[in-house]
């Protein structure tokens, strides 16, 4: 139970539904904070309501409204975001209302940088403020969130910024389902636990890549194409309107994507966005099909 809002962790079962997972047989009403948009939010016991409240940590006082706690948590889930993403419908200026005060006190960082040949600001967490997220975590059911801190590998900013677009409109689609978002996972997380199953203490000597590499796609319900391991750029993982749980694999096309690739990546099952938004293929998304010619993607 958050200290925040009194509410205990449901996972959701339908639409007007949810199911506690310490107690199925226990149906509650689903909460405004259901949506895929406040999904990073609550892995984190951190205020939910309009007045600003106390966080305490490591002997400072920290004060978050629920707006800020959801920006903060989505910026660390992201990595790095745009402002204009991050947006507030009830506010014309989220920059003041919601993001400034969490820049003033030292729990994200703002910077100007070109994307897309456009002047645009994108917002990342210091140090200071995923240690807050990580400190703050709630007892959750499933795997954790990851957050993210800093700027880095700026030759992927692009990309990168705008993988929370992409997230907000499959998430949308996923809500209107009935599904329930439970974490979204970045190819730096599929990359990392990788190359630790390659380098672990009983791997055999000499070691079997092929046999690794199947192994590590049959856990991680990844494919194998043409000897390649297909990694998607965003997985969302999440419970469909039956309870049952699965998942969503999205890739960032652009259009230096041939038409192989993204056959490809269409083989393994990704949803394909081109970067400058919507899916590629007008919403095709599972195995097979036909890729659109990259020319396209230029439009």
């Amino acid at each position: 139970m958050s200290r925040y809002d009194g509410r205990d962790d449901t996972r959701s079962t339908g639409n007007d539904r949810a199911v506690d997972h310490r107690n199925p047989d226990r149906i509650v009403s689903k909460d405004r904070w259901s949506g895929h948009l406040d999904m990073p939010a609550r892995h984190v016991d951190l205020p939910r309501g309009e007045d600003r409240q106390p966080v305490e940590f490591r002997g400072r006082e920290y004060r978050l409204n629920g707006e800020q706690s959801r920006a903060l948590s989505s910026v660390g889930a992201f990595r790095v975001v745009p402002t204009d993403d991050l947006s507030d419908s009830r506010s014309q200026d989220t920059w003041q209302s919601t993001l400034k005060p969490l820049a003033d006190q030292g729990l994200i960082e703002r910077h100007d940088v070109v994307l897309g040949q456009k002047k645009s600001s994108v917002v990342v967490l210091t140090r200071e403020g995923k240690q807050l997220l990580d400190e703050h975590r709630r007892e959750h059911g499933g795997d954790r969130q990851e957050y993210y801190a800093r700027l880095v590998k700026p030759r992927e900013l692009t990309h990168d910024a705008q993988l929370f677009r992409v997230y907000r409109d499959e998430g949308a689609r996923i809500d209107e389902r009935g599904g329930r978002v439970d974490r979204v996972v970045l190819d730096f997380e599929f990359k990392r636990e990788y190359q630790k199953y390659l380098n672990r203490k009983d791997r055999p000597d000499p070691p079997d890549l092929a046999a690794d590499m199947r192994a590590f796609a049959e856990q991680h319900q990844l494919a194998i194409i043409g000897g390649h391991l297909e990694l998607p750029d965003l997985r969302i993982e999440y419970q469909d309107d039956d309870g049952r749980f699965t998942h969503r694999d999205i890739e960032l096309v652009t259009e230096h994507y041939s038409r192989g690739q993204i056959a490809g990546k269409e083989k393994a099952g990704f949803f394909c966005h081109r970067g400058s938004g919507g899916r590629v293929g007008g919403g095709h998304s599972h195995r097979g099909g036909t890729p659109f010619d990259p020319k396209w993607m230029r439009g």
